[in-house]
């Protein structure tokens, strides 16, 4: 409750002395009529308060030498009691708060509420909030019961050192994967085990040079989750309790190249031994084929420049995609990938660009589909092309080329099922966002090297 304003004037300081025995004895006087046994009793606390202020009148005496409000002010101030006629009297007004809190405190409630006791139960009388214009013997009482006081002190008083909130804890979204099909499933990687090689790698090739709210194995899983379902941005800031979409666009922009980085490793040559010792029996009739090229297509979104249009537009698509070459060992690894072209580029120029031939001997085979126009450059080097073939202006294949096409359709297929793991990553099968354009190349790579790590194509049995 607040206590009621009076006058507002500058006071001295309550240790000043009094001028004379005069000004004394009025201030022992007022101080007893503060607290006179005619002002106790049931009279409500702010009626005792009226009661001062009509026996006593407060006027300031403007003091010529110093402002009221000043450090060492003596300013007087006039006293006068309106029944007794009295004299002017020096007054410390902090006197005056102090008689107030002594009637204020003289009430029953707070007697029973500072008593060791504590709150006494049944009906109490409540003075302060009695009405000032009920008669003497109206009924003014409130019951409140201990209950009551106790509920009321326990919402007014809280302990701040138990106050935790659920936000105040942050639980790793890697928590919620328990399983390596729960793991694969939302983010494209085989098993656990391969994640924490992840973690491992990137704190060691990119060590974090300030501590980030978000751990490194929730960020791999927002970039491989962004990428396996390809999910909007405001949909991971809300599952990943991030701060903003900004802040996971970010995270995921880093991630995703360092990511790229170490994955890129995953894709490599290997040495042609390896390759023949791991040959599959669909390949028995190319035992000499040491790759298997092909080149996947994927959609972006239509550009507002006329010239990027022109680059990309693909014709066999019907579309605007981003074109890659992939090359596969016959046993299904994948053992390179090209740079990202527009779909105007045709495949053997990407063949050609790519300078795959330095890495083959002379000797070796090559299958490819019928789009690699690449049989002058092979001839060149010395390679054997396996390469469906063409009916030109034939009505119909002869019968070794029927036998030829229908061999190579049934070692290519298998081939293939490394394209389409790539492809199982939505963000690749959808139409690619123009704003991730410019990081295609690490996208396609962190979608390849992940395919690269799961289960092999061939079982044991199907190797020769």
């Amino acid at each position: 409750m607040s206590r009621r304003r009076l006058k507002k004037y500058a006071v001295p300081t309550q240790h000043l002395p009094v001028c004379d025995a005069q000004d004394q004895q009025n201030q022992e006087n007022l101080k007893e009529a503060y607290i006179s046994p005619s002002l106790r009793g049931s009279t409500s606390p702010f009626q005792r308060i009226a009661t001062l202020e009509e026996n006593i009148n407060i006027t300031p005496v403007a003091n010529e030498s110093r402002s009221p409000g000043r450090r060492g002010n003596t300013s007087k101030f006039e006293v006068t009691e309106t029944d007794g006629g009295k004299h002017a009297v020096k007054c410390d007004l902090y006197s005056l708060f102090d008689a107030v809190e002594a009637v204020v405190c003289d009430n029953e409630i707070c007697r029973q509420m500072l008593s060791p006791q504590g709150p006494l139960e049944g009906t109490i009388t409540d003075h302060l909030y009695a009405d000032e214009n009920d008669p003497p013997n109206s009924d003014a009482s409130v019951q409140v019961s201990a209950e009551d006081l106790a509920s009321f002190w326990r919402k007014k008083s809280v302990d701040v050192g138990i106050q935790v909130k659920s936000g105040d804890f942050y639980e790793p979204f890697s928590t919620r994967i328990s399983t390596d099909h729960d793991l694969s499933v939302l983010c494209g990687i085989r098993n656990h085990r391969i994640l924490d090689k992840l973690v491992q790698l990137i704190m060691r090739f990119f060590p974090e040079k300030r501590p980030h709210k978000m751990p490194l194995r929730d960020r791999i899983i927002l970039t491989t989750m962004k990428l396996k379902n390809d999910l909007t941005f405001s949909f991971l800031t809300i599952i990943m309790r991030c701060v903003a979409e900004s802040t996971c666009r970010a995270i995921f922009l880093d991630t995703l190249q360092k990511l790229s980085t170490i994955l890129r490793c995953v894709i490599r040559w290997v040495p042609k031994e390896e390759i023949t010792r791991n040959m599959p029996l669909a390949f028995e009739n190319f035992e000499n084929t040491v790759c298997v090229v092909d080149c996947t297509e994927f959609k972006i979104q239509k550009p507002k420049c006329l010239a990027c249009r022109l680059k990309i537009y693909s014709q066999y698509k019907s579309n605007f995609t981003a074109k890659f070459m992939t090359v596969v060992s016959p046993a299904g690894l994948l053992i390179y990938l090209s740079e990202g072209y527009g779909g105007r580029s045709s495949d053997g120029a990407i063949f050609e660009a790519s300078n795959i031939t330095s890495r083959l001997q002379p000797g070796d085979a090559v299958m490819a589909d019928k789009g690699f126009r690449i049989e002058n450059l092979c001839d060149k080097f010395g390679i054997q092309l396996y390469r469906s073939a063409f009916l030109e202006r034939k009505k119909q294949f002869s019968t070794e080329e029927a036998i030829l096409n229908r061999n190579i359709a049934a070692a290519r297929v298998h081939v293939e099922r490394m394209n389409q793991r790539i492809e199982i990553f939505d963000v690749l099968k959808n139409e690619l966002s123009w704003n991730l354009v410019n990081y295609v190349n690490d996208i396609v790579i962190v979608c390849a090297g992940l395919a690269n790590l799961g289960t092999p194509l061939f079982a044991d049995d199907k190797l020769m």
